[in-house]
């Protein structure tokens, strides 16, 4: 991955950097040579959708120093909080590359190496001591998305290969069957994997494993419930000795949060009081967002930007659940253990889920409860948990021949890290000629067209008069040529006027058309019903879609009728399912959007909704990156903010904010080419 491409990693690096200084406590203000620093503005997130990286790049930048330059203070509120114990292995790789004098981006690729070689060395040792679950472990610690935060400076990597161990190390204390007792060393070391792990990313569920190792290992049930207590007591009092080293950064949280419009008290109050809110909450994001969570579990690289494809994911999952189904004919798990299994499993999610509730639930979307979903979970959150799930489903009933299994995991590796590396090289080194959606605004018939890409538009681009002041602007490709022309709805008489010659200006008969097509009053659709590559018309009234369907602009027996919104929404159109050429419908109500992802043009609880601006503001559709799907965004008083992440939430860090235009203006995307004027 190019520099800084996965979440979080420029914070990871600064904490990395701190402790290659000695400080396992980062300071309130760390002090960072100003050349580290700027490396977050060269390499900003989504790198992908700005150009394409090359050597040459790489190249000077390898040529600069940042020793003996001035240093600035920076504060670095979320990843201060982690432990240190994390950032080792990355620190140990800033060491040296500060030993060296190495520029700023080699410090970081020496972070990600230190990182990655720890990775390798733990999930080595996992594998060796592991007795039974190898092939899970090895394609678990091999998938993509695992491999990407594990090469990165993140302390995802240590987290997930220290999750990994003290799984495996669990197994061999209770499958083996030369180990008879759990001898003091054994029951040390147990300990030491135990905490580690919890210093790496806190969760007292895991002290619940040991639970899987038999009762007559520790010599009786009474002696086995008092090593989980004292293992439960290892994992709290590492938690609470290292919160109070590091109290002031938990001080300064509620103030950091408040800062991006989340009451921390609020959270938790609601929580508290409310619990049955939040499990229906639960559910709606269950039912609207898991297959989104599957992607990231097995890869949505980058930014979550660079998904991988869908078919690649659901053969990840069938192959590790084949995998954990017929593998272990060796291992009997009984009835307690699967339940073990399914508490720590369970207990790790609902945990996670309610602290994310705590640190990200905004305070503006309580208004809208009914429609929220969970903040904050990404499917790579649920890595380190992935080997008890699997555990769940052996059994020695359905087996598969051990050169089978071999086979499976080299081919399903082979694949995945090759559609992996195509995709990270088809997003960020290999560029195609780019379509990338532009701005436009209409104000009282006269058209402005910005020759530049929506994300970074210019002044103004090409002009064009077309239309009345009290039309209603649209644009489609009209003819399935591939080229984006403008066009109006006169709402005053339901008629359309489209500029089929693409000169931005009405010509009439001649080079135009015109259409009969709605009702006074009416809201003018354009889309692409049949995925035909042509825009076709539809009109939107009080909460009915009368779409063209059939392309001759003639509201007939060809076409359909859908009941989706209310009045007074706004009708929004893209390919919501992400599934072939066709769009469908959805409504954008007071800044929340509801979308028909499943195309069937009636609205169910599974259908996609997001919270994505606020009441007036104009929703847009675009494909802003120029690769990919269309993204959505909203126009405000001439400002455009553009959910370029795609993650259906504004991200100050991911998305973009750009002017062009002014409040009473209309906004319209598309790809220009009308000539200048």
């Amino acid at each position: 991955m190019p520099p800084l491409q996965v979440p979080d990693e420029m914070a990871h690096l600064v904490r990395a950097y701190s402790v290659s200084n000695g400080r396992c406590v980062a300071p309130p203000m760390e002090n960072l040579p100003a050349a580290i620093n700027e490396l977050n503005s060269e390499f900003p997130p989504l790198l992908e959708r700005r150009q394409p990286y090359r050597l040459s790049d790489y190249r000077y930048f390898t040529n600069r120093t940042w020793v003996n330059q001035e240093m600035v203070e920076i504060r670095n509120p979320a990843a201060n909080l982690y432990h240190c114990a994390p950032y080792l292995a990355a620190a140990a790789g800033v060491e040296a590359a500060k030993l060296s004098s190495q520029s700023p981006i080699l410090l970081l690729y020496w972070a990600r190496l230190g990182n990655l070689f720890f990775f390798v060395a733990i999930v080595y040792v996992a594998l060796r001591i592991a007795p039974v679950c190898r092939p899970v472990l090895f394609c678990l610690a091999l998938m993509p998305m695992t491999l990407h935060q594990a090469g990165s400076a993140s302390a995802d990597g240590p987290t997930v290969a220290s999750a990994f161990l003290l799984f495996a190390y669990v197994l061999c204390l209770a499958a083996r069957p030369d180990i008879t007792s759990i001898s003091a060393r054994q029951f040390v070391l147990l300990c030491g994997t135990l905490l580690f792990a919890i210093l790496c990313k806190f969760n007292v569920w895991l002290a619940l494993l040991v639970l899987l190792i038999p009762s007559r290992k520790f010599g009786g049930v009474r002696r086995h419930l008092l090593a989980v207590a004292f293992c439960v007591a290892v994992v709290i009092s590492g938690w609470v000795m290292w919160r109070v080293q590091d109290r002031s950064h938990m001080l300064y949280l509620p103030t950091a949060k408040a800062q991006q419009g989340v009451d921390v008290g609020r959270n938790v109050n609601f929580l508290l009081h409310h619990a049955g809110e939040y499990v229906a909450v639960l559910g709606r994001t269950l039912q609207g967002t898991k297959m989104e969570y599957a992607t990231e579990f097995v890869g949505k690289l980058g930014w979550l930007s660079v998904p991988l494809p869908f078919w690649l994911v659901c053969t990840y999952l069938a192959a590790l659940t084949a995998l954990a189904l017929g593998s272990e004919g060796r291992l009997w798990v009984t009835v307690r253990d699967r339940w073990v299994c399914l508490v720590v499993v369970l207990g790790s999610v609902v945990s996670l889920c309610l602290l994310l509730w705590t640190m990200e639930m905004r305070e503006a979307a309580y208004s809208k409860l009914n429609d929220v979903v969970q903040p904050g979970v990404q499917g790579r959150y649920f890595i380190p948990l992935a080997p008890m799930f699997y555990l769940l489903f052996a059994n020695r009933r359905f087996r598969i021949k051990g050169i089978v299994t071999v086979a499976v995991c080299v081919i399903l590796v082979l694949v995945s890290s090759y559609t992996a590396i195509a995709a990270v090289h088809r997003s960020y080194y290999w560029t195609p000629r780019k379509t990338l959606a532009q701005a436009g605004v209409f104000q009282r018939g006269v058209w402005v067209l910005d020759g530049n890409d929506a994300r970074n538009p210019s002044t103004y681009g090409s002009t064009a008069v077309f239309g009345q002041p009290d039309d209603i602007p649209v644009a489609g490709d009209w003819d399935g040529s591939g080229v984006i022309r403008i066009g109006v709805f006169r709402p005053s008489n339901g008629m359309w006027y489209l500029d089929l010659n693409n000169n931005g200006k009405w010509d009439g008969a001649s080079g135009d058309a015109q259409y009969e097509f709605g009702e006074p009053g009416d809201v003018p659709v354009v889309g692409d019903w049949n995925g035909t590559g042509t825009s076709n018309i539809g009109i939107f009234r009080r909460g009915a879609w009368f779409l063209d369907t059939n392309g001759d602009h003639v509201f007939d027996e060809g076409d359909r009728v859908f009941v989706y919104g209310k009045a007074g929404d706004v009708p929004v159109v893209s390919n919501w399912s992400g599934v072939g050429k066709a769009d469908q419908i959805g409504v954008f109500r007071d800044g929340f959007w509801f979308v028909d992802s499943d195309g069937d043009g009636v609205y169910q609880t599974t259908d996609g909704h997001y919270s994505y601006g606020i009441a007036g503001d104009q929703p847009l559709v675009g494909n802003w990156d120029g690769v990919g799907r269309k993204r959505i965004g909203v126009f405000r008083s001439g400002a455009w903010f553009l959910n370029v992440s795609g993650s259906n939430s504004w991200g100050p860090e991911s998305d973009v904010l750009a002017v062009f235009g002014k409040g009473s203006d209309r906004a319209v995307v598309g790809h220009w080419t009308i000539p200048p004027n």
